[in-house]
């Protein structure tokens, strides 16, 4: 049993005021988190950790939507989980836009808070259900458009962001779990149609990085070059590591020029120093660590 399911089976959490000050004393460490949101458009990010049990974690960007969860009560099941069934091997998806659904009381709140035109990352995993919620706002509908484009660029960040919150929850206090209200059926888990492991990188893969004021997609060699390159390796080393070509590096190393219009490495790299969301995203998704080479410990 894991260190947090320990921790978790000792009391009951009440959803009181106190909870309330603690999680709102966390919203600017989640928004530290969502520039590569915002650049986008996406401007409004929640996370929660469901439970057996009534149990949950809930997160945002947004004071407003914290005081406005707990003063409306708003912890009822349908309200983070909007779907009957999850897959178990891939991302399940939902997405909200039009009027909002009055079935779903918290849908409404959201809609008149102009948190809206938004889509629900949902996982499941054998000791939680996760959510990953984005929204922008009413006007906004072509955002659709760029879920629907850009999805594994919200599956990395959704990646990133539980790395990234992951160790503040097994050190946080008791005051970070709510009480969630079973008011729906039990969730049905089921497989995916098509297996997809989004927590590896396949050849085919594309990942969008916001570099330069603009949107660039790199392919899984691309993002494994510029994250080697930014950590300091020359490319006979980034071939050694890859067990590629020299000539196959410098072919990859050229094509990055060329994308981020940069003359230099050099220039690649101070780029990406000026990126500071996006270089973190950088390293969380090019799927390297350096200390599992023999050839560069």
């Amino acid at each position: 049993m894991s260190e947090e399911r320990c921790v978790i089976k000792t009391f009951e959490p009440n959803n009181s005021s106190q909870t309330l000050e603690y999680l709102k004393s966390l919203t600017g460490i989640v928004d530290s988190f969502c520039q590569p949101l915002k650049s986008v458009g996406i401007q409004f990010f929640t996370y929660s950790r469901l439970y057996e049990g009534g149990k949950g974690i809930f997160l945002c960007n947004n004071d407003q939507w914290y005081e406005t969860k707990f003063q409306n009560d708003l912890f009822d099941q349908n309200g983070f989980v909007t779907v009957r069934n999850l897959y178990r091997n891939d991302f399940t998806k939902s997405i909200f836009t039009g009027a909002p659904s009055k079935e779903i009381k918290l849908l409404e709140f959201l809609y008149n808070l102009d948190f809206w035109n938004s889509i629900d990352l949902y996982k499941y995993e054998e000791e939680y259900k996760e959510v990953f919620h984005f929204a922008s706002n009413r006007e906004n509908v072509q955002i659709m458009n760029f879920y629907v484009n850009n999805i594994s660029f919200l599956e990395n960040f959704a990646y990133y962001f539980r790395e990234k919150i992951s160790k503040k929850i097994l050190e946080a206090p008791k005051d970070i779990y709510i009480r969630i209200r079973k008011n729906a059926n039990p969730i049905i888990i089921e497989d995916a149609k098509e297996l997809c492991i989004n927590s590896e990188l396949s050849s085919s893969h594309k990942f969008t990085l916001h570099l330069n004021g603009k949107w660039i997609s790199f392919s899984q060699r691309q993002i494994q070059c510029l994250s080697l390159l930014y950590r300091g390796k020359t490319a006979k080393e980034i071939g050694l590591i890859l067990n590629l070509s020299y000539r196959t590096i410098e072919s990859y190393l050229d094509t990055l020029r060329l994308k981020l219009e940069c003359h230099t490495r050099k220039q690649i790299i101070d780029l990406l120093f000026e990126h500071e969301a996006e270089r973190a995203l950088l390293m969380e998704i090019s799927g390297i660590e350096l200390y599992h080479s023999r050839n560069f410990r």
